[in-house]
């Protein structure tokens, strides 16, 4: 399957897209290094914005409580979260 992602404006500020998939939304990310990323939007502990969160590397930290996510496997490696947040592709 191909994802074709179109950003409808350009703002100063940078948001990953947001894109719904099978009536989940999806947040994708596109790391320095050239990879994207495609992840639950809202963060499996209470629900926080994923999009909003802080991207290093092949990581995302989520905004709202600080829980660590790897993003290819969606396993939780920092906060003390026990629950994988959902990956696509």
């Amino acid at each position: 399957m191909a994802w074709l992602i179109k950003r409808e404006s350009r703002s100063s500020t940078y948001s990953p897209p947001q894109i719904e998939m099978a009536g989940e939304r999806v947040a994708v990310f596109h790391t320095r290094t050239g990879q994207i990323f495609a992840v639950q939007a809202d963060c499996p502990h209470k629900g926080g914005p994923l999009a909003d969160g802080l991207l290093g590397g092949t990581t995302l930290l989520s905004p709202l409580h600080a829980r660590k996510f790897e993003l290819a496997t969606g396993e939780p490696i920092l906060g003390g979260c026990a629950l994988k947040t959902g990956t696509f592709g």
